[in-house]
């Protein structure tokens, strides 16, 4: 699935939608909701984060973790607790040696939490399953970005993106 925005507010748009999505989900997953964000440098994933981040309702200031690795947000909307966003940008590929020290398994075998990762690439075969959102840098205003991954997942997000308003 091929989405092209022309501006950051596109971007932030999809992100907002998505995560209206994620928000009324109608069945309750034994894991942790997990987006795998990979692509190009400046493609839009932070700038995605943020309209997720505020379609889930958080209103804080979202930066991206680069050197803190994590930062948690709580959500009081859907059957979601916590939104975490995530950034592997630094980590050289399948440095699991982080990941302990945020407590990456038990936050995405959490089913109340929705987690977004940049730069999941980086983890290699570690990387958790769910829907893979690929950003690519097309010009200054433009991106493009592909959606993929666990095939029940995208169906949902098909339908729900084509199919429905939020």
């Amino acid at each position: 699935m091929l989405l092209t925005t022309q501006s950051p507010e596109e971007t932030e748009a999809i992100g907002q939608k998505l995560a209206s999505w994620c928000l009324n989900r109608p069945e309750k997953e034994k894991r942790a909701l997990v987006l795998n964000l990979e692509g190009d440098l400046g493609g839009g994933k932070t700038t995605f984060v943020r309209g997720l981040a505020r379609g889930l309702g958080i209103s804080h200031p979202i930066t991206s973790p680069t050197f803190v690795l994590s930062r948690r947000y709580p959500v009081k909307a859907g059957n979601l607790k916590n939104f975490y966003h995530l950034d592997f940008y630094r980590l050289a590929k399948e440095d699991d040696r982080f990941l302990d020290q945020i407590n990456f398994r038990q936050i995405i075998n959490c089913s109340e939490n929705i987690v977004a990762i940049e730069w999941s690439e980086r983890l290699g075969r570690l990387r958790p399953s769910g829907l893979i959102l690929c950003f690519v840098f097309k010009s200054e205003h433009q991106r493009e970005i592909t959606l993929k991954g666990e095939t029940d997942l995208l169906n949902q997000v098909k339908a729900y993106l084509y199919g429905k308003s939020a």
